[in-house]
């Protein structure tokens, strides 16, 4: 009996030790996993500073809140995820410190790590696209007194070839940096935001309009403002228009280039948040600030 009972422990060791993974494998895959925790920490600080650029250029005027939010989307969801594959990879090697690893454990960590790899590839891949993003000039400040008369919110039509080669450039710019980028499929926008200084409307023509407009007979002068604002954004993003659909009929015919245009008026908001000297009659208040952006489809 004593014999049974011993050759039955003698075998059940040996196939507990045959369905364990040795010390040396799981040294090695600690290793692995140590590697993989430092890239993952690499990726999570980059996009933190990534982050941190966005908001400097929302705060300075030279990245529009809808832009600002989509990337902080991507930025974010990429953050949570880094966070979750790095507790995953903290969970294996707490796995490891324990008892002996049964090989399916080990086997299911080796993939994980395998795949750890190529995400992390695909993640920078996102990381460049945005910092190249970020990095682009993807605004103009264009100076409405230089075009528009007082209280006026039509470009003259002797100075359209003036204002196209103002905002020729910008154009161009979105085209080249979507071109960059072949295989991702990207929706673009093109935003135009009008601002105002704070002065105030004599009684007239103007202000009939802008009250008709807004449908709102004791509109105050702020809301006469962001009226007009409008306005002059609704007739800088006309011209835009114009000069993309002129600008892309020149693409191959393989490219393809979806674009949304928008315009908003911001009335007496000050276009730089940083800025603190602003008077009430101010021309760096009169501007219509044009933006880019192109971002992947789902965003």
């Amino acid at each position: 009996m004593k014999k049974i009972i011993l050759s039955i422990y003698v075998v059940s060791t040996i196939l507990l030790f045959t369905s364990c993974v040795s010390n040396r494998k799981i040294s090695s895959l600690n290793k692995s996993i140590e590697s993989q925790k430092k890239l993952e920490t690499k990726l999570d600080s980059t996009l933190s500073a990534l982050n941190s650029f966005r908001e400097e250029k929302n705060a300075v005027g030279e990245l529009d809140d809808t832009s600002s939010i989509a990337i902080k989307k991507i930025l974010d969801k990429e953050i949570t995820q880094t966070k979750t594959r790095t507790d995953s990879l903290a969970k294996m090697q707490a796995k490891l410190s324990g008892k002996r690893v049964k090989k399916r454990e080990y086997k299911n960590m080796v993939i994980v790590i395998s795949e750890g790899t190529s995400i992390i590839t695909t993640k920078m891949e996102t990381v460049d696209f945005v910092d190249q993003l970020l990095k682009q000039q993807t605004f103009i400040k264009f100076n409405t007194a230089a075009f528009f008369p007082p209280g006026g919110y039509k470009i003259p039509a002797e100075k359209i070839p003036d204002a196209k080669k103002v905002f020729e450039p910008l154009i161009d710019s979105l085209i080249g940096f979507v071109q960059r980028f072949p295989k991702l499929t990207l929706v673009s926008s093109i935003v135009a935001s009008g601002y105002a200084d704070g002065t105030g409307f004599s009684p007239g023509d103007l202000v009939n309009m802008l009250t008709a407009n807004i449908g709102k007979a004791d509109a105050s002068k702020e809301e006469l403002n962001i009226e007009l604002s409008r306005l002059r954004a609704d007739d800088v993003a006309g011209i835009l228009t114009e000069i993309f659909k002129e600008k892309i009929q020149n693409l191959p015919a393989t490219s393809s280039l979806s674009t949304r245009f928008f315009r908003t008026g911001k009335g007496e908001e000050f276009p730089n948040k940083k800025i603190k000297d602003y008077q009430v009659d101010d021309e760096r208040r009169r501007i219509v600030v044009i933006y880019w952006n192109a971002l992947p489809g789902d965003n």
